[in-house]
């Protein structure tokens, strides 16, 4: 989902001229999920508000150096259940390509509410990249966290 609305934000700013600029963009999304604590299949709609920081790369063309998701006026239900979902999105992103001393990193957390009889579940994640001059991935780090209602026993996991 994060990278849906990286590549979303990246849409938007190349869609104007080049110029360092920011972008608040809000994006009605319909999505299909599946709670990882009950099994079931839920649909939920919201919106998401996007600001976005672009740059100039050395080549004249516009790309995102930082984005803020956070989702709003969320709705959803469960398929099976008819349970009433309340999914709450925040993320995160950072990323100069062309200087490597600042390199990618993406920190996204997914909080979803049942608010029937099924449980909760929360999932966080972080994701750190850096590439070095000659285009090569030096570092790649990728940590989550998952937690079904008030269970830590999934909390640490290695995606």
């Amino acid at each position: 989902m994060l990278l849906g609305a990286c590549a979303l934000v990246v849409a938007l700013a190349a869609a104007s001229p080049a110029q360092a600029a920011t972008i608040n963009e809000q994006l009605p999304i319909e999505l299909d999920n599946a709670n990882p604590c009950t099994g079931e299949a839920f649909h939920y709609s919201q919106i998401w508000h996007i600001v976005a920081h672009t740059d100039i790369d050395p080549f004249g063309d516009e790309y995102v150096t930082s984005q803020h998701i956070n989702s709003t006026q969320t709705d959803g239900f469960g398929l099976d259940s008819g349970d009433k979902y309340l999914v709450n999105q925040i993320g995160n992103t950072t990323d100069h390509p062309f200087n490597a001393a600042h390199p990618f990193t993406a920190v996204a957390q997914f909080h979803v509410i049942d608010t029937g009889k099924g449980d909760d579940f929360y999932i966080g994640e972080t994701l750190h990249e850096t590439i070095n001059a000659n285009g090569e991935m030096t570092v790649f780090v990728e940590s989550g966290n998952v937690r079904c209602g008030n269970d830590n026993t999934h909390v640490g996991v290695k995606l």
